[in-house]
């Protein structure tokens, strides 16, 4: 057994190893909302529409832009 539990630990690791690339390869990044939402915000602010890009900030992040970003 001595000589198998190197071999045991390191098929483990490989495996767990396999499964978590496997399943970050086949779930799109599109799928997840915080994806969606730095889109979104990027594209608004991007295009010049700050009511838009301002609504998908957090009430604190909004009051810090409001008090030190120039119109």
């Amino acid at each position: 057994m001595n000589k198998r539990l190197p071999l045991f630990i390191t098929g483990i690791i490989l495996g767990v190893l396999v499964v978590v690339i496997v399943t970050a390869a086949l779930i799109p990044q599109q799928t997840n909302p915080a994806f969606d939402t730095a889109v979104s915000f990027v594209n608004a602010a991007g295009s010049g529409d700050d009511a838009a890009a301002m609504a998908l900030l957090s009430p604190e992040l909004q009051a810090w832009v409001t008090e030190n970003c120039p119109d």
